[in-house]
């Protein structure tokens, strides 16, 4: 497409995927763009997740780094392989997931016009399990992708990298530093230091397939947005007097996480954060007003479903909220 061929280093962090590595492995030896190198960190997987690595390294046209390390998650798996990175441009595949055969190519030469940003993301389909492909990404939900100088829409939940389909510049990394290794939301965190640091171009192709595991970090919400609130709060001071307003926005969002999940207690424990949080009297009763049509709505499919029991800790608060405003 282009004579700007710069190297791009292809991390992937893998664990218990046997079924899917060799999938994602392949769908980088396809691609379009031939300038590469693979970098595979097994963080102690204890299925055949490394023996299928092994056997396809001789195989590999390009450079194929594998280190087998002991388990020590995805944001240290993530900063090994990038340690070991030599290209211009770093991208990140999980092991379950694989890419469209254009999509290493298409992201450089967007690279090439755009010499003003750093972070890169494009679209993506979802794929279930038995390798169905599904909808786009972007046709799901209302948060549109990230572009431009976006961190208070990132952070505010307005905008968002769609999910694992990153690239970045190597320099941003010496600039931003690495994934913190204390956070399970480890994304969040560093696409809220990037966007502060530079400027992010969205491609609108679905050049990515994300598969949805059963048991992922993804379908269970709760391990990962407290750690959202720790990654909001490192960035306290650069936010400034927006701080209480964003938190409690953040907390309103994850009451309805957490019900849509049907989890009422983690529903419970953010609703009364982001109560105690409104700013006046009136805020709180405008917040518990609109919280009431939104709980009512799941509470009453979940009880038709027989998803959740009749009773639970947040119907009993929310009754006692309600009395009270009665009177």
């Amino acid at each position: 497409m282009c004579e700007y061929k710069p190297l791009v280093s292809v991390i992937i962090p893998a664990y218990n995927h046997e079924r899917f590595i060799e999938k994602a492995i392949r769908s980088i030896w396809g691609q379009t763009y031939s300038r590469l190198e693979i970098i595979v960190v097994n963080d102690g997987s204890t299925d055949g997740t490394g023996k299928v690595i092994r056997r396809l390294v001789p195989e590999s046209p390009c450079e194929l780094k594998f280190v087998d390390k002991k388990n020590q998650g995805v944001s240290a798996t993530l900063n090994h392989g990038i340690t070991l990175a030599e290209g211009e441009f770093v991208s990140f595949l999980a092991s379950d997931d694989y890419y469209d055969r254009r999509y290493i190519e298409e992201f450089v030469e967007t690279a090439r016009k755009r010499p003003d940003c750093d972070v890169f993301h494009c679209d993506a389909y979802e794929v279930d399990e038995d390798g169905v492909v599904g909808s786009r990404i972007s046709d799901i939900g209302s948060v549109a992708p990230a572009h431009g100088k976006c961190f208070f829409k990132i952070l505010e939940g307005r905008e968002r990298v769609i999910p694992s389909t990153l690239m970045v510049r190597y320099s941003l990394f010496d600039r931003v530093g690495l994934f913190d290794e204390t956070l399970v939301q480890e994304d969040l965190d560093f696409h809220l230091r990037a966007a502060k640091e530079t400027s992010f171009c969205y491609i609108d192709k679905a050049l990515f397939f994300s598969r949805k595991v059963m048991g992922s970090l993804g379908r269970n919400p709760r391990k990962w947005i407290g750690d959202g609130e720790l990654a909001i709060n490192k960035h306290r001071d650069y936010i400034g007097d927006r701080y209480v307003e964003i938190m409690n926005s953040k907390f309103k969002r994850n009451v309805m996480i957490c019900l849509s999940g049907s989890d009422y207690n983690g529903a419970f424990v953010y609703f009364k954060k982001a109560f105690f949080s409104c700013r006046s009297s009136n805020d709180r009763a405008i917040f518990l007003f609109h919280f009431s049509k939104s709980f009512s709505y799941f509470y009453i499919r979940n009880c038709i479903f027989k998803l959740t029991p009749p009773q639970s800790r947040l119907s009993n608060y929310l009754r006692g909220f309600i009395r009270k405003m009665r009177k």
